[in-house]
């Protein structure tokens, strides 16, 4: 019993130490830009 715990245990592991540094990249290349508000008008600041 105690050793199919383990076997699955190692192969979550495993997983864990491919997926989240895959899916980690995968978040910062596909993360959008930061929002531009066109909205607000540009305003020069006098001398």
């Amino acid at each position: 019993m105690i050793s199919k715990i383990r076997k699955g245990h190692k192969i979550i592991w495993i997983a864990l130490a491919i997926l989240l540094p895959v899916l980690l990249i995968a978040s910062i290349a596909l993360r959008h830009p930061e929002p531009v508000n066109e909205i607000i008008p540009f305003v020069q600041q006098k001398k």
